[in-house]
């Protein structure tokens, strides 16, 4: 008899046990502490213990959440948190105070290119209008920045191979050959060729006479001396293609002309050569200054993947050994590193195996496309700045950096600005304050006593 009795006051005691339980989690969920008070009226010297509580909380949530679907209690309204609280105890500065700054940079900027412009608007800068898509502004545009800094170390050697390569070609005779006729001599096809396919013929000679330049043409390369030079430079053929000669010319040929000028011989040069550049079994296809591109990558690739990123560019070309403080992109050490967009165009407009990356073929690549895209026109070989646009971007001897010298003075004077600004509100905050103690004070003086 005993034993049940105390079987039934044990049992007794667990429900009660339970119940408080159950009381206690719904509590939590709801957002209030063990003695039904809620958190968010909860006082600033309570708060760790709030804050312990909800972590309580969320540690049963689970728990809790199969305990009312079981006991079919009412539906729990969880409050949605302000966010601003947690911007507060996330972030020591406002986030207006960090859009500002964003604000301030991008009103700054939107001035400085503005201004930027219309010192470009007068320039001479190529455009391609032709149909060849895949041909970017490999040296201008942000990444020109970048091919300034690394003009004194590779520009020299690279223009160097250019003149070679464009002196081999015109070294070569025009004349056709018993083997080998020039494959682009329209007029002479039509005087050969059936009426029927004259009229086809007659379109091409229109075709190329509108994009007839004869001192470009004088400059300028046929299919016959191409065919000869790629035979004695060494240079890759691919034994399947009966009319190679024509083939680099069609590939390159940007205004069809049917010739190969100096701006479209030496773009041929590059891509032709991709996978042997840096070879030392062919002539003049950019042994040397590839290598010595192919050691910077290297020194760039410090995980060895075989690719490196913008944010690889931008920690180690600092590093390099340029005999110069010129075109120096590096030399504004400021929070806000304006000048990251020349290293993350040069990634852009070269990637092409991964996104966000370039290989090794990419980056010697991207370096020689962008020197020949400044330096190389169809009339010739420029060694010297007049058509990199260099003395829009840089002042003082090449010292200052245009662009980011008056960003940085905008950014300054705007920083000025605010603190005067800030300085006369405290000012008036102050003198409205000395000025309401003064009424306070006056106002005891000739209150009457009680």
């Amino acid at each position: 008899m005993k034993s049940a009795k105390l079987l039934c006051i044990t049992m007794v005691i667990f429900l009660i046990i339970l119940q408080m339980i159950n009381t206690r989690k719904n509590n939590l969920k709801r957002g209030k502490g063990k003695n039904g008070k809620d958190f968010s009226s909860s006082s600033s010297s309570s708060s760790s213990s709030s804050s312990s509580s909800s972590s309580s909380s969320s540690s049963s949530s689970s728990s809790s959440s199969s305990s009312s679907s079981s006991s079919g209690s009412s539906k729990t309204i969880i409050e949605k948190p302000d966010v601003h609280d947690i911007w507060n105890d996330l972030f020591t500065v406002s986030r207006a105070t960090t859009c500002a700054a964003e604000d301030n940079k991008r009103a700054i900027m939107e001035q400085v290119n503005a201004e930027m412009d219309a010192a470009y608007a007068g320039a001479e800068i190529t455009e391609n209008t032709s149909t060849y898509a895949w041909i970017r502004k490999w040296g201008f545009g942000p990444v020109a920045y970048l091919m300034d800094f690394l003009d004194p170390v590779f520009k020299s050697d690279v223009l160097k191979e250019f003149k070679a390569i464009h002196k081999a070609v015109m070294r070569e005779s025009p004349e056709n050959t018993p083997e080998y006729r020039d494959s682009f001599d329209i007029a002479s096809k039509i005087a050969k060729a059936t009426p029927e396919s004259q009229l086809t013929l007659l379109k091409e000679l229109r075709k190329f006479k509108k994009a007839y330049d004869p001192v470009v043409f004088k400059l300028s390369a046929n299919s016959v001396q191409i065919m000869k030079a790629l035979k004695v430079l060494k240079w890759f053929i691919d034994p399947n293609n009966v009319d190679y000669a024509a083939d680099f010319i069609t590939k390159y040929d940007i205004n069809h002309d049917g010739r190969m000028s100096p701006k479209e011989l030496i773009l041929g040069s590059i891509m032709y050569q991709k996978p042997t550049l840096g070879s030392k079994k062919c002539k003049n296809c950019y042994g040397e200054v590839s290598r010595k591109i192919a050691a910077l990558f290297t020194y760039l690739d410090c995980t060895q993947s075989g690719f490196v990123s913008a944010d690889q560019l931008w920690a180690g070309l600092p590093n390099l050994r340029r005999g110069t403080n010129q075109f120096n992109i590096f030399g504004y050490h400021n929070s806000d590193n304006i000048r990251t967009n020349a290293v993350n165009d040069f990634i852009l407009k070269n990637e092409k195996a991964k996104d966000a990356v370039v290989s090794r073929e990419e980056f010697i690549t991207g370096i020689l496309l962008g020197i020949w895209d400044r330096q190389v026109s169809d009339h010739g070989i420029v060694e010297d700045d007049s058509r990199n646009l260099k003395k829009l971007r840089w002042k003082s001897h090449n010292m200052v950096d245009t662009v980011a010298n008056t960003y940085v003075k905008a950014v300054t004077r705007k920083r000025i600005e605010d603190e005067i600004m800030e300085q006369q509100e405290r000012q008036k905050k102050k003198a409205v304050e000395k000025k309401a103690a003064a009424e306070k004070a006056a106002l005891a003086t000739t209150a009457p006593p009680i």
